[in-house]
């Protein structure tokens, strides 16, 4: 792929020619750009499915709350790879900023521990429970609006409102 863009419909149809050709020419994937079977193309794949897809089990907590990649990465995984450089063993793509975009000034490689360390529904506060639960019972606010304020997701919001937190700060 060259630097062009391509809507959601073109690049299903420019990956299922890709494809065919490969299976008609008996190529494997990988030598159409040479990345198929790495971490690397892996997390770029996982990326954008939780960003797009509906379907994937990730989808509500990125793409549901409004998480998108970046036009120059979401379209290009070469422009991925050279931005973020190859994924390093141990670790996964991070955001720096939670409620941030996929883009370059916003993601790193990350270690399982710094993700761990930096997840969104952990960082709350005994008093911001008490005042998510207090605004939810006084019907000020809705699971998604408090889910916003607070940069968490919607199923944390649910745990607090039902007392099921395992874990306040």
């Amino acid at each position: 792929m060259s630097d062009e863009y391509y809507s959601d419909s073109e690049l299903v149809s420019h990956m299922e020619r890709m494809l065919a050709f490969a299976r008609l020419h008996r190529t494997p994937c990988t030598k159409l750009h040479g990345h198929s079977g790495t971490r690397t193309y892996q997390s770029w794949v996982n990326m954008v499915n939780r960003c797009y897809r509906p379907s994937s089990k990730s989808y509500p907590q990125y793409g549901g709350r409004g998480i998108t990649v970046c036009d120059r990465w979401r379209y290009n995984f070469a422009n991925f790879l050279a931005d973020m450089g190859e994924r390093p063993i141990g670790c996964t793509i991070g955001r720096k900023d939670h409620s941030g975009n996929y883009e370059l000034a916003n993601c790193k490689w990350s270690t399982k521990v710094e993700q761990t360390i930096s997840r969104r529904d952990i960082k709350l506060t005994t008093f911001d429970v008490q005042k998510i639960r207090l605004l939810y019972q006084l019907g000020l606010y809705s699971r998604r609006e408090l889910s916003r304020m607070y940069s968490v997701n919607e199923c944390t919001i649910t745990r607090v409102i039902n007392h099921k937190r395992r874990k306040e700060a």
